[in-house]
């Protein structure tokens, strides 16, 4: 007879997972981090590398940046953008407005926007930047402006920063230079505003040694009238000398301490 044995059944065997420990990870999570932020503060790609300043017309942009306070090779993290905003808006009163921004890993970008001025104002050997209104906004050195006119006056008094300038003429030629554009401008060095027998005039010298004599308030609508006069003489060969464009007489051009030797009609030379 055929007998069975019962085999009990096998047993089955588990492991237990193990929890990680999440401290542990957590822990060696800011060590890797901490050394690698240390390696690269170290580096030198947490150097500053570049400086942009962009919009600035008539601050030197080597000023500017060293007035900001930032230095090639400083640490991108000592860079407060905030910081030299306030800086560059404190240093410089011809500043409207200046935008800095970092851009990693190692560029600044600096945006200015100035304030609208016309010309440098002269007093007493002084320059002034000189606003749309006759403001005088601040002194500066006559290189800051090098692309203006320099204004000046036979009759105002002291200059006052934070107010117009004491000479109706000058607050009038003010207003009068903010209509014209920038490369219209520059064909002038310099403009004085004068009187001559009760009549109030501008006196400009060219950059090439002409001085051209206007009506006071007539300097928009008589600058085509320069330019053309002007151009003909050049192409004359004609040397240097006063080009008067008053009203009351046709356009004329003079040789330095003589009579006038070249009239026409009012705005062309003949």
């Amino acid at each position: 007879m055929q007998t069975f044995r019962s085999i009990p059944p096998a047993v089955r065997v588990t492991k237990e997972k193990t929890k990680p420990n999440v401290k542990a990870v957590a822990l060696l999570c800011v060590f890797f981090t901490a050394l690698i932020a240390a390696g690269y503060l170290r580096s030198p790609l947490s150097k500053l590398q570049s400086i942009v300043i962009e919009g600035n017309q008539h601050i030197p942009t080597g000023t500017l940046e060293e007035k900001s306070g930032l230095t090639k090779q400083m640490n991108v993290w000592k860079i407060r953008p905030h910081q030299v905003q306030e800086t560059l808006l404190h240093q410089f009163p011809l500043v409207s407005s200046a935008d800095v921004t970092f851009h990693f890993p190692d560029r600044v970008v600096i945006r200015i926007v100035e304030k609208q001025t016309v010309g440098l104002y002269m007093s007493q050997g002084k320059f002034y930047h000189m606003l749309i209104d006759g403001t005088l906004l601040d002194e500066v050195p006559v290189s800051y402006g090098a692309n203006l006119p320099i204004v000046s006056s036979s009759s105002a008094g002291a200059a006052k920063l934070g107010m117009p300038v004491n000479d109706s003429g000058v607050v009038l030629l003010a207003k009068e230079l903010a209509a014209i554009t920038p490369d219209k401008l520059a064909a002038f060095s310099d403009i004085r505003v004068q009187s001559s027998d009760g009549q109030l005039l501008w006196v400009a010298g060219t950059l090439d040694g002409f001085q051209v004599r206007f009506d006071a308030g007539h300097l928009v609508d008589k600058l085509p009238v320069f330019e053309d006069f002007h151009k003909k003489l050049l192409d004359q060969g004609t040397k240097p000398g006063v080009i008067s464009l008053l009203d009351k007489v046709p356009a004329y051009y003079s040789p330095y301490g003589g009579s006038p030797v070249q009239t026409g009609q009012k705005g062309a030379a003949s």
